[in-house]
């Protein structure tokens, strides 16, 4: 399976100009089995996904969130039933308290966690002892601070997402946190499994198991050299 876990669409994220069908076509072209969409602080209805997926049955589709948190830091939700949850400065605390019951149906992973500070300081531990996952490349990573090694982008400040990892059991995810056309399909995790059944069934599969990158270097360089958001 090659999957998206952060991708973003015009419908509820108004900063993309991503048209939900757009997103899916791309990502058959980029042959992406499935992708997760991931508004911010909304998540979309089993019914709006059911619609979407009628369309495209080719790519399995799932809903999650996006939300900011109080401490600084953004973490992705993948889930079902997350809307109650998804308010805006939401603390870190309040977040998994409000998960308690269910918290094995539901994958947390912080996103682009040094996108806007290099520092790493107590804030952003709290916040990586308490998620399950940690975004280690993404376009909005890689945006105006990368380096190639041979065919692959990497941040360049790497250092800091080893330290981050360091001593904890964290899933390690690659991403496109697409806005725009031009980043679906550029980076994307590939698990030697199939696509599960829901949410829950995902939220299980990444929470138990560490990805592969992928990249498609080509497309990730047009996209890094016409980047605009």
């Amino acid at each position: 399976m090659r999957i998206d876990c952060h991708t973003h669409t015009r419908r509820y994220s108004s900063c993309s100009s991503l048209e939900p069908e757009e997103l899916c076509q791309l990502a058959l072209h980029q042959n992406l089995d499935a992708i997760v969409i991931t508004e911010h602080h909304v998540q979309w209805q089993p019914s709006e996904i059911s619609d979407l997926a009628g369309q495209f049955p080719q790519l399995r589709i799932y809903a999650g969130m996006e939300v900011t948190l109080r401490e600084g830091y953004d973490v992705v939700m993948i889930g079902k039933e997350l809307r109650d949850v998804g308010r805006r400065l939401i603390s870190i605390a309040e977040l998994t308290t409000a998960l308690e019951d269910r918290r094995d149906e539901v994958f947390l992973f912080i996103a682009h966690p040094f996108r806007f500070s290099k520092r790493y300081g107590s804030r952003i531990q709290h916040v990586l002892d308490a998620v399950d996952g940690i975004e280690m490349n993404s376009v909005n990573i890689l945006r105006a601070q990368h380096r190639r090694i041979g065919r692959r982008y990497t941040p360049d400040d790497d250092a800091l997402y080893l330290q981050a990892n360091r001593g904890r059991d964290l899933t390690r995810l690659y991403n496109t946190d697409a806005h725009t056309p031009n980043a679906v399909g550029t980076i994307m995790n590939e698990f030697e499994a199939p696509p599960p059944e829901d949410e829950t069934a995902l939220a299980r599969l990444l929470a138990s198991h560490q990805p592969c990158e992928m990249q498609d270097p080509e497309l990730l360089k047009l996209c890094l050299d016409g980047y605009s958001y």
